[in-house]
């Protein structure tokens, strides 16, 4: 470490004009400004168009002028230091050019979070009971909506007595007067998603999960991903034999394609 302090320096550049900088350091960077700069340094030249974040380090300098390339008044902030000056935040406004190899997923997680979900009115939560009958009791979550598809969080089901259930997947509509799942953002509007509830003796699908349950219990299906459903595609919730009082409750939100 050398004796050259580190020191941030704040000026208003005048439009189209310029400020001098009488300090003698080794790195600079510039913390923020109004507008790109142009940087000019008694021993290195021009160096133009600079904007937050970028700056020159291991090079000696006595004197910098810093010339405006906004056309208004631009009030910069520079770090002036012997040494490089770490500092590897992002803040403030980020921009990204050129090509990135970054997966969607990183990417949206920035701004996909279960909070801006539900204040974007796309999450929901909904359940139905299916009392006992002669057939199997079956719940199901449906997706009749061209244009969207439901990403499902977390499944529970609960039996009236001792019962094996099965989670599966489903290419049609069960019969029955469709309700929908409430938008946790209260008072929103419901989901155009469909939740359904059958006796049905005729249960068809590709099983993804089986449960045995105690009665009045309640069990939930971990999922380390979720489950997504695309228009026309059902996800159910039924036990295997008749007689058996079930309820299932589904959390999901929607995504535009």
């Amino acid at each position: 470490m050398n004796n050259k302090q580190v020191k941030v320096y704040t000026f208003t550049i005048p439009a189209n004009g310029a400020f001098p900088l009488l300090v003698i350091s080794d790195y600079f960077r510039i913390q923020s400004a109004t507008g790109a700069v142009d940087v000019n340094g008694d021993t290195f030249g021009t160096l133009p168009d600079l904007l937050t974040g970028q700056g020159l380090e291991n090079t000696p300098y006595n004197r910098l002028t810093f010339v405006d390339k906004s056309g208004a008044p631009n009030t910069v902030s520079v770090l002036c230091s012997g040494d490089l000056f770490i500092d590897n935040r992002l803040y403030g406004v980020v921009t990204i050019s050129g090509d990135i190899s970054l997966a969607a997923a990183t990417l949206s997680a920035v701004t996909d979070t279960p909070k801006a979900r539900t204040l974007a009115n796309v999450a929901f939560q909904g359940g139905r009971v299916q009392a006992a009958g002669a057939n199997a009791s079956v719940v199901q979550l449906w997706n009749p909506t061209a244009g969207q598809r439901l990403v499902v969080r977390n499944i529970t089901a609960s039996v009236g007595s001792n019962a094996s259930i099965e989670l599966f997947a489903s290419t049609a509509a069960i019969a029955g007067v469709a309700t929908y799942a409430v938008n946790k953002n209260l008072g929103g509007a419901l989901s155009l998603a469909e939740l359904r509830s059958l006796a049905n003796a005729a249960v068809a699908g590709t099983v993804l999960a089986t449960r045995r349950l105690l009665g009045n219990t309640t069990e939930a299906f971990d999922l380390l991903e979720p489950i997504v459903l695309a228009q026309n595609s059902g996800l159910c919730v039924a036990t295997t034999g008749s007689g058996i009082n079930l309820e299932a409750d589904f959390e999901f939100y929607t995504e535009a394609v």
